[in-house]
């Protein structure tokens, strides 16, 4: 196996740079001018002793820029095939850097980085203020840990992931959410569906799901008042034929086998976002046409959880 090692000068550059504004903006320009360079990679090796940034982190969280970029000898061909490292890729690792002092800072930073690219998605996450889902560092890019072996996503994938649903959650939409976690996503989903439409969330740890409420509660009550939002305790990975189908549904776990029976409650014309693998994860979207033919697109490297029973999420796999 080819291993493929990162350019630690870049992280380094960044950790002293981003508390120095004319550091930072040398640090961005020079990034962002490496579109036609090999960026190597940390080796396979490395990522699972969790150099840099430590084995927990990078084995069950997503979305920070090691975990954007590093995953052995699969994204090394496609490296040097030059399939994977386009400006917007190369913007999509730079979306570890977002962060702010409150929710309106870091929304600013994700639309500066390039990742917020609609107004009605800035104006939901303006509307959500992650500090009420997040007790650490909420304004910060990274996944947060919110208990019971589970992970609040980092901003940049809850950017990714209401952009790619944009058109499918539309005032009336019908939305499943599977593995709902702290309801950040849920409550930016609920938001955009009212009035009139219905997000479920599922959750299979019971204590998770009452804490969701109370986020809720403390955040958008009126989503919980109006029914748009609905908490439910069960097993996602059966999806929730009492409501189905769905315009949309949001997987925020990985599965090594995307469940036949996601896909059945899709609804005609409607999306699904999963993440897909074990030890090498991808964003996957699902489009189901009016036909009932289903087409799938590769979005984007990632780090997710896996999509398991309660028993092993607590135990930590």
């Amino acid at each position: 196996m080819r291993d493929y090692w990162i350019g630690t000068s870049y992280l380094l550059w960044w950790w002293v740079a981003q508390s120095n504004k004319t550091l930072y903006s040398s640090f961005v320009s020079s990034v962002n001018s490496l579109r036609n360079w090999h960026l190597p990679l940390i080796s396979r090796a490395s990522y699972k002793r969790g150099f840099l940034s430590g084995s927990k982190t990078l084995r069950q969280e997503e979305s920070t820029l090691i975990a954007q970029v590093c995953c052995g000898e699969r994204i090394g061909r496609e490296l040097f095939q030059k399939k994977f490292l386009y400006q917007h890729n190369i913007r999509r690792a730079m979306a570890w850097l977002s962060r702010g002092r409150n929710q309106a800072e870091l929304v600013k930073a994700l639309k500066e980085n390039g990742l917020i690219k609609t107004e009605r998605v800035e104006k939901t996450l303006l509307a959500v203020d992650r500090g009420y889902f997040c007790k650490y560092r909420p304004y910060e890019d990274t996944p947060q840990p919110i208990g019971w072996n589970a992970t609040i996503s980092a901003p940049h994938m809850h950017v990714t992931c209401l952009e790619l649903l944009n058109e499918h959650l539309k005032p009336g939409s019908k939305v499943l959410d599977i593995g709902s976690g702290s309801g950040y996503l849920t409550a930016c989903m609920g938001i955009m569906v009212r009035p009139n439409g219905l997000v479920v969330g599922i959750e299979h740890i019971p204590g998770l799901a009452q804490q969701s409420v109370e986020n809720l509660e403390r955040s958008q009550r009126i989503l919980l008042e109006e029914g748009v939002v609905r908490i439910t305790v069960g097993d996602g990975r059966k999806g929730f034929p009492e409501e189905a189908p769905f315009d949309a549904i949001h997987v925020g776990a990985a599965a090594g086998n995307v469940p036949r029976v996601l896909l059945d409650q899709l609804a005609p014309g409607g999306r699904m976002l999963i993440p897909e693998g074990t030890s090498e994860q991808e964003l996957v979207q699902y489009d189901k046409a009016k036909d009932g033919t289903i087409s799938k697109r590769h979005i984007t490297f990632v780090r997710y959880v896996p999509l398991c029973s309660p028993e092993q999420q607590i135990r930590g796999m």
